[in-house]
């Protein structure tokens, strides 16, 4: 699914009722397998019209109605963090920082690092990355901000293979990464 990580004021998404927290796991009858497939999704669905969502919420699934709107250029930045533009670009992952949210719906007090939001093809999907894994460490540089995470994925050397520290599921762990050529 997608895990709903900001609700920005005014938009129809609040108008629904939708939460931080949220687990989208359905628009309009069609699962999600990522948060990527919900943009593609929505992009493609005509303004003004309802989509229903299937989400879960606190253990519990229920169905919302959301009329898509047009995004407006002060509705996509009110209240949205810019997710990492290198790794979005270059690694095929987009990364968030770690708000109180997330760390609490996925039980990460005293987790330093990264949250990544989403994984597209590329070098994230192919080294085994997942959305909800939280980076700590990238090429022995500790991450804990989104600005430091970019500083850190412009530096990578083209066509290396690089140690990515992730923490899942009450772990951690080290990937190896193969930074792309190009």
């Amino acid at each position: 699914g997608a895990l709903i990580a900001k609700v920005v004021p005014g938009s129809p998404s609040e108008k629904a009722g939708l939460e931080v927290g949220d687990v989208i796991l359905k628009y309009n009858g069609t699962k999600l397998e990522s948060s990527s497939m919900l943009q593609h999704l929505v992009g493609a669905s005509r303004i003004d019209k309802p989509a229903e969502l299937e989400i879960l919420r606190n253990g519990e699934r229920k169905t919302v109605k959301v009329n898509i709107g047009e995004l407006k250029n002060d509705m996509a930045q009110g209240g949205m963090e810019e997710p990492a533009q290198e790794s979005l670009s270059r690694l095929g992952m987009s990364v968030v920082e770690l708000d109180k949210e997330i760390r609490s719906l996925y039980k990460l007090d005293g987790i330093k690092g990264v949250f990544v939001q989403s994984v597209n093809n590329g070098a994230a999907k192919n080294a085994g990355i997942e959305p909800g894994d939280v980076i700590q460490m990238i090429n022995r540089v500790r991450v804990s901000t989104v600005k430091e995470f970019d500083e850190a994925v412009k530096d990578l050397p083209k066509g290396s293979t690089v140690a990515v520290l992730i923490h899942r599921r009450n772990g951690a762990r080290f990937i190896p990464l193969q930074v792309p050529k190009e």
